[in-house]
């Protein structure tokens, strides 16, 4: 593909990415939005107004539509384009690791994760929220630590605070920290990481006014044990609210890659953190999204010109990657991309990290997709 030549009416597209892309702008975004409370069911109420806000402060406002629950789905949106029917979408979900309270036992709360609890044992420092009918923001009500006992299997809330109600939320509570000798970000980067990107590209891309969907869905954390549809129901209800004239011809799911072994998976040998943002050709060895061969040879090009250009998008060859929000897509449609960023205990069985640099690519890489994805050609030999 003639990247360029897709590209020449916006000579000035890779300045204005190096300007509006900057390792403090993401580093500021980021964590505003991963220390803000955001467990399912509550995103939009949540992370949805610190990014409107991110948006009127940075005067990108007026360039897109904003979305705080498009088409009743619970989800954020950002449209871009003049266009009823973007091509292409760009999907991140906005949501957190999250628990609701089943029954006091001994003294601390047994919980029902409502994600999938990777811990196997050990304490972390946690959070009780109650939300108020029409809250913007969850209150805390009480602190304490997540517990996990007998090699996951049990999972408690220890607080001093007695008679919590039905309806609080378990969130953990790792506050933001940034190494910046080495650019390792360490707190709620899953998947504020991915959200972060998205707003970071859709901000520098809006002028251009391509016809395209960032979507940030709720409920993408859930309980994979009972299939597919335990969890990304956020992203689930957009396909199926969607107006059937308006699907896409292509969705770029994007979401971490495991950069060390975990529970399901190794983490990735030949993708390095800090070497760029990451992408795969399936998730959860082939039961999750699977990118057709078309595309992933698209993406060893596409590559290959960033790297041109100065972005970073590494393959990730081996490293086990979860399913995301590409179980929704990829029962409407085939040509889904799988792009994310290597990140560490994503799900809290330590402290998790990722690093801000590939940040900064991951934005850069989406966003160029983005323009891209607008070719007519592109979108004809997808078709």
């Amino acid at each position: 593909m003639d990247f360029l030549t897709t590209l020449r009416t916006r000579p000035d597209l890779f300045d204005r990415l190096d300007r509006a892309i900057t390792l403090e702008r993401a580093a500021q975004w980021f964590v505003r939005i991963a220390d803000t409370y955001a467990p399912s069911q509550t995103a939009r109420y949540t992370r949805g107004r610190v990014m409107r806000e991110i948006l009127k402060e940075s005067g990108a406002v007026n360039d897109m539509v904003f979305h705080d629950n498009l088409w009743q789905t619970g989800s954020v949106a950002l449209e871009l384009g003049g266009q009823p029917a973007k091509p292409f979408w760009l999907l991140a979900h906005l949501d957190i690791t999250s628990y609701a309270l089943d029954v006091d036992v001994g003294g601390r709360y047994r919980l029902f994760p409502l994600c999938y609890h990777m811990s196997r044992s050990g304490r972390h420092a946690a959070v009780a929220l109650a939300f108020a009918p029409g809250s913007v923001a969850g209150q805390v009500i009480a602190t304490g630590e997540i517990v996990t006992e007998d090699d996951g299997a049990k999972v408690f809330f220890e607080t001093s605070v007695t008679s919590l109600p039905k309806g609080t939320r378990i969130v953990y509570h790792y506050p933001t920290q940034i190494d910046w000798n080495r650019h390792i970000v360490y707190g709620n980067i899953d998947n504020a990481f991915g959200a972060t990107a998205l707003l970071l590209a859709a901000v520098a891309i809006a002028p251009y006014s391509p016809d395209a969907l960032f979507a940030f869905p709720d409920e993408e954390e859930g309980q994979t044990g009972g299939g597919n549809q335990a969890f990304c129901k956020g992203s689930a209800r957009l396909f199926h609210r969607c107006p059937h004239d308006r699907f896409p011809v292509a969705v770029l799911a994007c979401d971490v890659h495991e950069s060390m072994d975990m529970v399901d998976g190794p983490g990735a040998r030949f993708a390095v953190p800090g070497q760029g943002a990451t992408y795969c050709e399936l998730s959860s060895r082939g039961r999750g999204g699977v990118t057709p061969p078309p595309l992933v040879n698209f993406h060893h090009e596409f590559a290959r010109f960033l790297a041109d250009h100065g972005i970073k998008l590494q393959e990730n060859r081996d490293g086990y990657v979860s399913r995301s929000d590409s179980v929704s897509a990829m029962l409407f449609l085939q040509n889904i991309a799988l792009i994310g960023y290597l990140g560490a205990h994503r799900h809290f069985d330590a402290t998790p990290e990722a690093n801000l640099t590939d940040l900064v690519h991951l934005a850069k890489t989406v966003g160029v997709y983005a323009l891209v994805a607008q070719d007519p050609q592109w979108q004809a030999q997808l078709a």
